[in-house]
């Protein structure tokens, strides 16, 4: 059938319902706004979480090289005893693939590598992690945007 055909076939309310969302989602002008993971689209050092360090769950990161995943979040201590974190989601392919090991963060989706600042450090990489602040007082690990 002719798109023409079609569209009178169908009536000119009925075209319009299907097509705009398509006609919109088309404008090479706007883009949709990015909704970054554990809203790392609040301002800068705005608390997401704390982990009281002394918890059955904050276990791994009593040694250093340990982590943890919680709210999609990478939480690791690094070989020199840093506390660090990391979104989960790969910038590769948008897994939630990323752990820490050997002293970075790691997807293991594809091999993806990124150093403790997000830089990706292989091809996978180029895309760069997602990198949240860390404060310690008293025992509770907050993590910031």
């Amino acid at each position: 059938m002719e798109r023409q055909k079609f569209l009178k076939s169908i009536g000119v309310g009925a075209a319009f319902a299907l097509t705009y969302g398509c006609l919109g989602a088309c404008s090479k002008d706007e883009k949709p706004p990015f909704i970054a993971p554990n809203g790392s689209n609040l301002p800068s050092n705005t608390p997401l979480f704390t982990i009281d360090l002394n918890s059955t769950e904050a276990s791994e990161l009593s040694k250093d090289g340990g982590f943890m995943i919680k709210d999609d979040v990478v939480i690791a201590k690094s070989l020199s005893g840093a506390y660090l974190a990391a979104t989960v989601i790969c910038s590769h392919e948008s897994r939630k693939e990323i752990t820490f090991q050997e002293n970075e963060f790691f997807c293991g989706a594809h091999g993806a590598r990124f150093d403790q600042s997000g830089i990706g450090l292989n091809n996978f990489g180029t895309g760069g992690l997602k990198i949240y602040n860390t404060q310690v007082a008293d025992n509770l690990l907050t993590i910031l945007t």
